[in-house]
């Protein structure tokens, strides 16, 4: 008797918007100068099975928001009401490179994506969304969330079917953030705090007071906020970045100290 042969589904793998690689690790870097962000947008464009959201459906919509901790917004749009023109899912080109003029920091990097509405797809409550464009695109157009499954429901005529969203409230699906750290001008303040440090005690190295010894309590006050920064960033504690980046200005505002 033959074995028979079963069949099992393969399982649906829906959209999701990422700025994470394969193994969750940030897809953000930086130049050595910490001027420069380059942003990968690592969404499943290409190998998910969700209806209406394959690559060639994100033809329209796409932003890409850089805001540092303290207030300044780079806004990086394909809809044209951006600071930086970029393209959209569908052109392929998934890396951006940003100059960023706002210093060390914590810098917010906020992804949104959603897909153009396709009369052929098939969507379901929840969480789909699409993106409709307005006549006058690149600087118009709204988005829709489905209430209803529903196949070939315009949803600028289909109320019952679809509702209007705001962009900031847009599921997690289309809208991620994570956040990232610039140290260059922390590391520069420390080797000065350091050199500094060495100086003072080179001058009375048999008579020391490492206590009084202004440079060396600041560089290693430093070195503690920075590694208390690099696991406040691992664990993605915004507050605590922010609060030790203000201590970070503290320390590294004060006058320096003359070697002789």
């Amino acid at each position: 008797m033959a074995t028979p042969i079963i069949i099992l589904p393969v399982p649906q793998v829906e959209f999701s918007a990422s700025l994470l690689g394969v193994n969750g690790a940030g897809s953000i870097t930086s130049n050595k100068d910490c001027t420069t962000l380059t942003i990968n947008d690592q969404s499943n464009y290409t190998n998910n099975t969700e209806s209406g959201h394959a690559a060639a459906n994100f033809s329209s919509f796409r932003r890409i928001l850089i805001e540092h901790y303290l207030g300044t917004i780079i806004n990086l749009s394909s809809i044209g009401d951006g600071d930086v023109a970029i393209t959209p899912g569908s052109s392929g080109i998934n890396q951006f490179n940003q100059l960023v003029q706002s210093g060390d920091g914590r810098y917010d990097i906020t992804l949104r994506t959603v897909p153009d509405w396709d009369n052929a797809a098939t969507y379901n409550p929840g969480d789909d969304c699409v993106f409709v464009p307005g006549a006058s695109l690149p600087t118009s157009g709204v988005f829709y969330e489905c209430i209803n499954t529903n196949t070939n429901s315009n949803p600028a005529s289909n109320p019952l079917d679809w509702q209007v969203i705001l962009e900031t409230n847009l599921p997690v699906k289309y809208d991620t953030t994570i956040f990232i750290v610039l140290d260059c001008a922390l590391l520069a303040c420390i080797n000065e705090k350091v050199s500094c440090a060495f100086c003072t005690m080179n001058d009375a190295f048999c008579n020391v007071n490492l206590c009084t010894n202004r440079c060396f309590l600041e560089a290693s006050q430093l070195l503690l906020l920075l590694y208390a920064i690099e696991i406040d960033t691992q664990n993605q504690d915004q507050e605590g970045v922010d609060l030790k980046f203000d201590m970070v200005k503290k320390i590294c505002g004060c006058p320096p100290l003359a070697c002789n």
